[in-house]
């Protein structure tokens, strides 16, 4: 599980924006029907994408309660240790599950809600 935060758009501006000042990458989105124009997505993950939040939080109105689940998950990931085989502890899986959960009810029920993805995510 990592915080990950999309935005996506059919004018490749605003993505290439985004990239230009807050780094992160592009990714073309593949369309069902043809004659839908063509979605590009720009995402940035994990220390990087709590860094963009925090510093947006001011901005925020509608993804305000999305973002602060997603920098609660961030500060419960400990940079500076790995638990290699035997995994995370029990406690600290079971508060990331929570504050999965939190962000994904808050999201709704759609077609991406499997994938959680859009504004600020959890995966």
């Amino acid at each position: 599980m990592y915080v990950e935060v999309i935005i996506s758009n059919t004018d490749v501006r605003l993505t290439n924006w985004l990239k230009t000042v807050f780094g992160g990458a592009i990714h073309a989105g593949k369309r069902n029907r043809s004659q839908w124009a063509p979605c590009f997505h720009w995402y940035v993950t994990s220390k990087r994408a709590a860094e963009i939040l925090a510093g947006c939080l001011d901005y925020f109105i509608i993804k305000r309660d999305q973002a602060d689940i997603a920098l609660a998950f961030q500060n419960t990931i400990v940079t500076d240790r790995r638990y290699g085989c035997k995994g995370r502890p029990t406690e600290l899986l079971d508060q990331q599950t929570l504050l999965a959960n939190q962000l994904r009810s808050l999201k709704g029920t759609s077609s991406r809600s499997n994938r959680s993805q859009a504004g600020s995510t959890i995966q």
